[in-house]
């Protein structure tokens, strides 16, 4: 999982250099909190790695127990990576995609869009 997270450190600051060499300062800011947030994930992972080879069984599981966490949320900012260059889902990763199939059958014409008939009132000619 560490080498994950430094897979993904190592994207990110290249698209960070890249970012900031076209002068992209959204797209840098952006980067650089995803940034931050893999590092901030990085310590973690490290930590627990120093804390299990001290620990007893029971810490051990507590500690295997957090890993699927980390690993969710490498995956979540890794897309959130993507994202600030542009590329990947734009809502996140789990899109809902619609898709409309109209019948031959259905009129062109919008049914409330209809021109109003004109009351013989109305077409009264000037005196």
């Amino acid at each position: 999982m560490a080498q994950d997270a430094r897979a993904i450190s190592r994207r990110l600051v290249r698209e960070l250099d890249r970012a900031r060499v076209e002068r992209r300062a959204d797209r840098a800011a952006c980067l650089d909190r995803a940034l931050s947030q893999v590092h901030a994930v990085l310590r973690q992972v490290d930590h627990r790695r120093r804390r299990v080879a001290r620990a007893g069984p029971a810490a051990r599981r507590h500690h295997a127990a957090t890993l699927p966490a980390y690993r969710e949320r490498l995956r979540a900012l890794r897309i959130e990576g993507r994202r600030c260059v542009g590329e990947g889902p734009a809502m996140g990763p789990s899109i809902t995609r619609v898709v409309v199939t109209v019948a031959p059958d259905v009129p062109d014409e919008d049914p409330t869009r209809r021109p109003r008939e004109r009351s013989a009132a109305l077409l009264v000619p000037p005196p």
